[in-house]
């Protein structure tokens, strides 16, 4: 299998894994912060504050929705890492 198509069917199971299970003590954590976005946090910078109140306010409090930020950044930060193997 090629590394695109093995990045592909890894990123569908990544979102199907998340789609389905529950949250986790911490994402119902940041999920909680995220319901009233600050400029600082005592623990965090505000980015993923920010980032998940606004998926939140787009498409609803769904487990999935509260998920899909660190998702995207995660698969993100991959295909970033596999351009820049695939070019050394």
């Amino acid at each position: 299998m090629s590394p695109r198509k093995t990045f592909f069917f890894c990123t569908l199971w990544i979102f199907a894994l998340g789609a389905y299970l529950e949250l986790t003590d911490q994402e119902a954590y940041y999920w909680a912060w995220s319901t009233r976005p600050a400029l600082c946090y005592f623990e965090h910078p505000p980015l993923q504050a920010w980032v998940t109140s606004f998926f939140t306010w787009i498409f609803g409090d769904a487990a999935w929705v509260i998920r899909s930020p660190a998702l995207i950044g995660r698969v993100a930060s991959f295909a970033i890492l596999g351009a820049w193997a695939r070019r050394r």
